[in-house]
């Protein structure tokens, strides 16, 4: 388990997106896609405060979601088991939702991500279909700094790390502590999409995958695993704009998207999409300039 790029730990800064304004006849606006019936969701239980609302959606997941270039960007999967539960939380505040996340851990659901844009936390977590007989106990850290000790920490103590983001100026860990899974994770730190695609490509002919894909503090930042006996081949893409031609080529190669973020440094859109054997892309990818949820 290593941290590539040391060197950028001891430069961090605070830094703003340089955000693009949103207008009607933008390309994203052209292409801005919204549910299809067949996407279902409910309104769930809401807790007494007004500040939080939960979502429940019962035959699709999101897998990323992201708020970047003043855009809500989010992707599902409709591919999903018949008993497969998911729950969105969004929580209108500028503090850490600490208790949100304590609330669906005590429900027996495993975290899957958290973001922040425009004044909203979006959170999302699911009930684990790959082996439910097995207890899961997850840990969320967050700093100002990179999380370099708190990645070091977790695969100290046997842990792996499942989520990394960058969001509302802190980094986010999500952890699982003591898996059985010793599968090696390899962090990749890059100041530009050039280094970072460069790397990737190194990596994948190495037999890894990547599992987790963000930007934050003028750097992009991949996490990497062996992929195992799982037959997957991702490619990486930038784009000045938002990639939408990129994504319909993806679609039409039997490729799924697998993650999308922007560089502010770079004034980048990058896209990690994959390909496995006997998969076969069911996908939306949306945008708008509004919390969908």
């Amino acid at each position: 388990r290593e941290i590539s790029d040391s060197s950028y730990f001891s430069k961090q800064k605070k830094t703003r997106l340089r955000r693009k304004p949103f207008t009607k006849d933008s390309e994203e606006e052209e292409y801005n896609y919204e549910f299809d019936d067949s996407l279902k969701s409910r309104l769930a239980i809401q807790p007494s405060d007004s500040r939080v609302r939960v979502l429940e959606s019962f035959n699709h997941q999101y897998t990323n979601i992201l708020y970047a270039n003043n855009l809500w960007v989010w992707i599902v999967n409709k591919n999903v088991p018949i008993d497969y539960r998911q729950m969105i939380v969004t929580v209108k505040s500028q503090s850490c939702p600490t208790e949100e996340v304590n609330r669906l851990w005590k429900q027996g659901l495993i975290l899957k991500q958290i973001e922040y844009g425009d004044g909203f936390w979006v959170i999302t977590a699911d009930n684990r279909l790959d082996d439910q007989f097995t207890t899961v106990k997850q840990l969320l850290r967050s700093s100002r700094e990179f999380p370099q000790e708190a990645l070091k920490d977790t695969w100290r103590k046997g842990g792996r790390v499942v989520y990394l983001t960058n969001c509302n100026g802190f980094w986010f860990v999500i952890a699982e502590e003591e898996t059985s899974k010793t599968t090696p994770q390899f962090i990749t730190v890059k100041t530009t999409i050039e280094g970072m695609t460069n790397e990737l490509r190194l990596l994948w002919s190495k037999g890894d995958r990547v599992s987790s894909f963000c930007y934050g503090n003028d750097a992009w930042v991949a996490l990497s695993e062996p992929r195992g006996r799982r037959k997957v081949r991702q490619k990486i893409y930038g784009s000045p704009r938002f990639p939408t031609e990129k994504i319909k080529k993806s679609y039409s190669e039997g490729r799924n998207v697998h993650s999308l973020n922007f560089g502010s440094a770079d004034n980048m859109w990058a896209m990690i999409v994959e390909m496995e054997k006997d998969v076969v892309p069911q996908q939306l990818v949306s945008w708008n300039n509004k919390c969908p949820w």
